[in-house]
């Protein structure tokens, strides 16, 4: 997992459209600048925007050699409780299908064609994200927030989609822990969800980074569990810390550098996603195609053999 600054996460090109999994984190305390770092402003766009303009345009540049399908959704965690933020349906529930992989059940997903369309439903699910006032932030964000690309490629001219490739592009914005906050009531019930979660995130780093441990304790929080696929598993993951300046907040920028630490040392292996029906069709067409070619190599052969052997022969009777 690396961990880097927001105008250096960018891969050329993205790794999502050569069918990896890939996650970007936020994560600081509060008033440090996660969501600005996240979505910026019109005039100085954040990752989020800027990413889905290379993707997007990548994808509609005349020389991209493979046809895109792109869905985009958003979650959020709340008093963990999972809620679907561009169609404002919530306590959803997170479930593993067959071939183990988590998903949301009964998550709105959206075609998007363009930055600008996806940047638009973005922004108003953000509108929706739970928000409240504390000591330190007016605007404090009280969840965390997943943005989720769902990428499928296919190879031009392959109308058997053997080339076909699927692939998650994952943007978290992690809420803050509630240290020097000031909250009670609501907000004090809302940071302490905020607190266990990003605790039982802290252990899965922890888990992760040990080695070859079988029991990684995903299931301790719904964020853990919807990242699965993210820690230490199939993605190329990058982490950005937001620091704060002030004097007064240099326990919780320690803090925010300890757990961006824990982080780093968590060991990812992406590996491309194609089906395996996809993927076994594709090995055998390569495996007909070869015997064929040996097929017609051997019968050249004993072509050439014959039309050589056939005078000589004929050259020996006569002789005798």
């Amino acid at each position: 997992m690396r961990v880097g600054a927001s105008r250096s996460v960018f891969y050329s090109p993205p790794p999502p459209l050569q069918g990896f999994n890939s996650t970007i984190f936020a994560y600081g305390q509060t008033g440090s600048g996660k969501t600005y770092t996240m979505m910026g402003t019109i005039d100085d766009p954040g990752v989020t925007p800027r990413l889905f303009a290379d993707l997007l345009s990548s994808i509609a540049s005349p020389g991209f050699p493979k046809t895109a399908h792109v869905t985009a959704s958003m979650t959020e965690i709340h008093n963990e409780k999972v809620n679907d933020l561009l169609t404002a349906r919530s306590d959803l529930r997170i479930r593993e299908n067959e071939s183990q992989t988590v998903f949301v059940d009964g998550l709105s997903e959206f075609v998007v064609e363009t930055a600008a369309v996806l940047t638009k439903l973005i922004s108003e699910g953000q509108e929706r994200r739970a928000v409240g006032k504390t000591k330190v932030n007016e605007h404090s964000s009280r969840s965390h927030t997943v943005v989720t690309l769902n990428i499928t490629l296919v190879r031009a001219n392959d109308p058997e989609r053997l080339s076909e490739t699927r692939s998650k592009l994952h943007l978290v914005d992690l809420s803050e822990r509630s240290g020097k906050a000031g909250t009670k009531g609501e907000r004090l019930k809302e940071g302490a969800h905020i607190n266990l979660s990003l605790s039982a995130l802290g252990n899965v780093f922890n888990a992760l980074a040990c080695g070859h441990n079988p029991n990684i304790p995903y299931r301790g929080s719904k964020l853990a569990r919807l990242l699965q696929d993210s820690l230490g598993g199939n993605s190329v993951a990058v982490m950005l810390l937001n620091l704060s300046s002030a004097k007064a907040s240099c326990a919780e920028s320690l803090s925010a550098l300890r757990f961006g630490e824990r982080a780093k040392l968590v060991k990812n292996s992406a590996t491309m996603n194609i089906d395996p029906v996809a993927a076994k069709a594709a090995e055998l067409r390569l495996e007909n195609i070869a015997e064929g070619q040996d097929r017609e190599a051997r019968g050249a052969h004993r072509g050439v053999g014959a039309v050589v052997l056939a005078p000589h022969t004929c050259a020996n009777k006569g002789a005798g």
